[in-house]
Order: C-alpha cells, then sequence, then structure tokens
C-alpha cells in the first residue's frame, strides 16, 4: 500500500466493527449536534463546567481501552511493535477527549433543566 486512501480504513473499520461503526457513528454525529446546542445557547465554553467535566476523562481513557480489548480478538500482552502502543495511546487520548465531551454536555443538561 503506497499511499493513504480513506476507502481502505473504511473497508478495514467496517469489517472489523460491521454494524458498530455505523451505530458510532451516528452517536458520534448526535453528540457533535449537541455540543454545538449547547455552545450556540451558552454562547462559548462554561469554564467551571468543563473543569468538572475532565474530572471524568481519566476514567473514560481506561474504559476506551477496556472496549477496545474486549471488542478485538487479541490481548493487551500481544502487543509489541511501537505502533501498537500508539495505537492504544490515541484509543486513550478519543476516550479522554469524547469522556469529556459527554460530561461537559450532560453537565450542561442537569443545570439546564435545573433552571426551567
Amino acid at each position: 500500500m503506497q499511499e493513504m486512501d480513506p476507502k481502505v480504513f473504511l473497508a478495514v473499520f467496517q469489517e472489523m466493527f460491521g454494524l458498530w461503526l455505523w451505530v458510532g457513528v451516528a452517536l458520534l454525529a448526535l453528540l457533535g449536534l449537541a455540543l454545538i446546542v449547547v455552545l450556540v445557547r451558552e454562547r462559548g465554553l462554561v469554564g467551571r463546567r468543563l473543569l468538572q467535566a475532565q474530572w471524568a476523562a481519566v476514567p473514560g481513557g481506561f474504559l476506551a481501552i477496556a472496549i477496545l480489548i474486549w471488542m478485538s480478538s487479541s490481548r493487551i500482552t500481544d502487543m509489541g511493535t511501537p505502533v501498537d502502543w500508539l495505537l492504544l495511546e490515541a484509543v486513550f487520548l478519543a476516550g479522554l477527549v469524547l469522556t469529556t465531551v459527554v460530561a461537559y454536555v450532560g453537565l450542561a443538561c442537569i443545570r439546564g433543566c435545573r433552571l426551567r
């Protein structure tokens, strides 16, 4: 493979995750839309809420790794190359970011519902 082709990545992810890939894409799109709605409604980020949402980040990163191990047929001991460790780090970072966004939107919804 001499060049990066997005179709190849899509085919690999489709083979790995099956229908769960499209469920994840739909949930990610809904989460992005919810974040945009919250940011527009509040006219920006609320620092205190963002700080509170970051408390969920590290457990979310470890949860992302646990889900990866659960969904994969390999184990953590099968990781031998630096690329494997970079992929694991990327999954952890994605879990950090996604958990922070979910917590931020969730806190905004809880706080918004209390005000009304």
